[in-house]
């Protein structure tokens, strides 16, 4: 069973690199995939029309991980035909006239959007806290090492963008299946482990303030994040340094993740000084001597930013089994909230350096003060390094009760918990499961053992 688990892990992982080079794949194919009827016209009435495009795409990723998390059993039964749809829309594309293209690309990219929250939703069942900064980190590393490869041998054209569709698509379709399929997750692992191995308990209240809290401060270093990028794409050009700057940018992805797993409390820091380095690139990043040195630093950091920005809600997720089919929300919204930037920041492109120094300060104290004074933001990210007090051990599995009644080892479980005298709450904590989870069993239970209550069970 360890083994299957290792081989889902991997499978999640390669999954993860897939979406993370397609998905850039697709933002890069909006400058050349004949996509310019609206801003042709709207950019010379309206600054900043010229990003719609890649708004429309953000925001359809965004509705597809918001319908994942609403309804995750039904996107898991119909993931094949889904995936099939999307690699039909992406066959269809090159014939379809430039007008329609642009609603074809959101809608295939909505439907993505829904296979990145499944993968972030297998992510947080089946990957151990203790590894999920590495496991970001090298995949995203590994993402960017395709993206440098594809960019040197296809450079921006419909070639690369149809090329990478079809082959991360049919990579998906062959992985996510089997992570489906996988018997063993982490919390039926955490239940089999000795309780010095089980992970640990948590204040489920902190979540109350946690949530919100974590979502702020993303908003808030992403407008920053989109407001930088559209201000140094107006001023510097990029494509020379794209190759380097995804290689630094990889480089920055495996640091955070060794830094994160060793103590999340720094995280919301190192991302928070990330953004703070674009005040040089703005004041001293346009000199010849210090350019290329600030931005390969600045995309070094940009790691950081990134790893922070998913972890936050992995971490909440990997502790409330209703948030686990919400751990992407973190990278959505961010992706979002960085298209609407550029979008907004058009307005404000010409303003004075000091007008744009003044915001990152604001923008920056405001997050500092969420991350110094939020206990709830500081539980979120501490809690997967802070050592606390392990539960205690779960009674032991009675197997007469499986041969007796033919249960299974999920039902054997819940009745140990019952006979141990745990309500429902307590089981659904113990078990690392929903309490609706808890009552379906048992349903199972006293259908089998042929009883008509919990205190009928108590009696067997």
């Amino acid at each position: 069973k360890t083994v299957g688990a290792d081989i889902c892990t991997v499978s999640l992982f390669v999954a993860n690199a897939l979406y993370f080079f397609w998905a850039t794949t697709v933002y890069m194919a909006l400058h050349f995939a004949g996509i310019d009827w609206p801003q042709n016209f709207f950019s010379s009435i309206i600054p900043g029309t010229e990003m719609l495009p890649e708004l429309c795409m953000m925001l359809a990723i965004f509705s597809g991980t918001v319908c994942y998390g609403l309804r995750p059993p039904c996107w898991q039964r119909y993931l094949l035909p889904v995936l099939a749809t999307i690699m039909l829309s992406v066959i269809a594309f090159p014939f379809v006239a430039a007008s329609p293209r642009l609603l074809l690309l959101a809608f295939f990219m909505a439907l993505s959007g829904s296979v990145f929250a499944l993968i972030f939703h297998l992510i947080s069942l089946h990957v151990a806290p203790d590894v999920t900064g590495r496991f970001f980190g090298f995949s995203t590393a590994f993402s960017l090492l395709l993206q440098f490869g594809f960019h040197a041998a296809f450079d921006a054209s419909l070639t690369s963008f149809l090329t990478a569709s079809v082959l991360c698509t049919g990579g998906l379709a062959m992985l996510l299946p089997q992570c489906l399929k996988q018997p063993v997750s982490r919390e039926t692992q955490a239940a089999e482990q000795p309780a010095e191995q089980a992970p640990p308990r948590v204040d489920i209240s902190d979540f109350r303030w946690s949530v919100p809290m974590t979502l702020l401060i993303v908003v808030l270093l992403s407008l920053l994040h989109g407001i930088g990028d559209l201000y140094m794409d107006a001023y510097h050009n990029f494509n020379d340094l794209f190759g380097f700057s995804r290689l630094s940018y990889g480089a920055g992805s495996i640091a955070a993740g060794y830094f994160a797993d060793r103590n999340r409390l720094y995280l919301p820091l190192a991302a928070l000084f990330a953004k703070a380095q674009d005040i040089g690139d703005i004041w001293i990043g346009q000199e010849q001597v210090l350019y290329y040195p600030l931005h390969y630093f600045g995309d070094f950091m940009n790691g950081f930013f990134t790893l922070f920005i998913i972890l936050a809600f992995v971490d909440l997720a990997a502790h409330k089994p209703s948030l686990k089919p919400w751990a992407v929300i973190g990278r959505s919204t961010q992706m979002f909230t960085v298209s609407a930037a550029t979008v907004f920041g058009a307005f404000i492109l010409d303003a004075d350096k000091l007008f744009f120094t003044l915001l990152y300060i604001l923008a920056i104290a405001g997050c500092l003060v969420i991350v110094l004074y939020s206990g709830a933001l500081r539980f979120n990210m501490g809690s997967a390094a802070t050592e606390v007090t392990p539960p205690p051990p779960l009674p032991l599995p009675a197997p007469d009760y499986c041969a007796r009644y033919g249960l299974t080892q999920r039902e054997t479980e819940v009745l140990d918990c019952i006979l141990a005298g745990q309500s429902i709450a307590e089981i659904s904590e113990a078990l690392f499961i929903s309490q609706r989870t808890v009552k379906f069993h048992i349903t199972r239970l006293l259908r089998k053992t042929g009883t008509t209550s919990q205190k009928d069970l108590l009696l067997l």
